[in-house]
């Protein structure tokens, strides 16, 4: 048995259930279906360590949804969704590559217009989206072709702006993705990720907490990419 895999695949369960027990939410069951398969086919291979580079670009949908709280309910108090479709989607990976399994710094960028629903607010006008992040991620590259992983995102800034001021929320984040490789330097790529914001700013109100201002605030969204993968041994 080889023991540098073993240890390997111990840590990457630990760490993995680390982070799951500090995050709530619906992803914890997804998180752990993929953790099980990473188990069970991740680490059957010998440990052979190596540089993992890999820009990505694709497209991303995302939706913002939120209920205010307090005075700020009376003047609003409908549940209000800001919706981004067809943004732009661009991110790097650096990390190391242990045959099978893989950890990695992960930058996610996102950018496109949001709209809030037209059900609520008709005259709403589009709103420039920006969100990035880096992520802590852990996954497996197995040999036939299928990839997955979850990561970590403990920097993670979104920001709306229309023409009277801009917004910035920051927090943490989730993400779960699954890949096929069709070459072994092409991967197609499904990302599904949802935000914790706790911060926000804007010149009205200057640096608030989040739930100073919204009784809810969650972000969710998907991203398919096209990446480009190199294992430098």
């Amino acid at each position: 048995r080889n023991v540098g895999s073993s240890k390997n695949s111990h840590l990457f369960c630990r760490t993995s259930l680390i982070l799951l027990n500090s995050q709530g939410g619906n992803m914890r069951t997804l998180f752990q279906v993929t953790l099980t398969m990473l188990v069970a086919f991740g680490f059957v291979s010998q440990a052979k360590a190596g540089l993992l580079l890999e820009p990505s670009a694709g497209i991303a949908n995302a939706d913002v949804s939120y209920t205010y709280t307090g005075i700020y309910a009376l003047a609003a108090p409908n549940d209000y969704k800001n919706t981004m479709t067809g943004a732009v989607a661009f991110g790097a990976r650096v990390g190391y590559s242990f045959m099978v399994p893989f950890i990695a710094l992960d930058y996610q960028m996102v950018s496109g217009k949001g709209k809030v629903d037209p059900d609520y607010d008709p005259t709403a006008e589009k709103n420039k989206v920006n969100q990035t992040a880096i992520y802590v991620v852990l996954g497996a590259d197995f040999p036939f072709g299928l990839r997955t992983w979850v990561g970590y995102g403990f920097s993670d800034t979104l920001k709306l702006k229309d023409s009277s001021a801009e917004t910035t929320l920051t927090g943490k984040s989730l993400k779960l993705g699954i890949g096929y490789k069709v070459m072994p330097h092409l991967s197609f790529n499904f990302e599904y990720f949802a935000s914790d914001y706790t911060d926000l700013k804007n010149p009205a109100l200057g640096k608030v907490k989040v739930s100073d201002i919204y009784s809810k605030l969650a972000a969710t969204g998907y991203i398919l990419s096209v990446s480009v993968p190199f294992d430098i041994l």
